[in-house]
């Protein structure tokens, strides 16, 4: 029962972590039955995600159209990381109020818009500072900061080191 094509996110993600280290452990011990073992495996961890994707329609109801609706929502403002984007125009797209928007988006994503966008925001940075020559500014810039120290200040709070030290270390290994 998990549909085609349909994003979604998964309450505990340590669990996914369980169960790809058991297949990992029978495929290089290759003790008798592991092709079985790891089988089984992989279909509780079907059953998991399957129960997981169900739990989300089910608690609170969200129709396919509204999810589906927010998938696309979320993949055009994640597309789009350089435009100014805050909960009112997110919440302008979905026709929503913005409490309802917020409400919404943090059930089926699991943070909020806000954390969501930051994530991504900081994710491609890191992306453009290995595979382009950009400077620190203009990738800010690129991914929707204005202020290049307010987006000096988000890197280097989440992986420790400023965006040109990132860049650094990338070059030197």
């Amino acid at each position: 029962n998990i549909p085609l094509n349909k994003l979604f996110t998964i309450e505990d993600s340590s669990e996914l972590n369980d169960f790809f280290r058991l297949i990992e452990n029978d495929f290089l011990q290759q003790e008798s039955l592991y092709l079985e073992k790891m089988s089984a495996t992989l279909q509780l961890l079907l059953i998991m995600i399957s129960r997981s994707f169900n739990k989300l329609t089910d608690t609170y109801k969200i129709d396919p159209f509204t999810s589906d609706k927010f998938f696309k929502l979320r993949m055009h403002i994640l597309s789009n990381l350089g435009y100014n984007w805050n909960l009112s125009n997110m919440a302008k797209l979905a026709n929503l109020s913005n409490s309802q928007f917020y409400n919404y988006y943090s059930y089926i994503f699991k943070q909020s818009p806000k954390a969501d966008l930051i994530d991504a925001r900081l994710e491609h940075s890191k992306y453009l500072l290995t595979h382009s020559s950009l400077q620190v500014n203009e990738i800010a810039k690129k991914i929707g900061y204005s202020n290049a120290s307010q987006y000096i200040r988000l890197f280097k709070k989440r992986y420790g080191k400023s965006p040109k030290q990132y860049a650094k270390g990338l070059r030197r290994d």
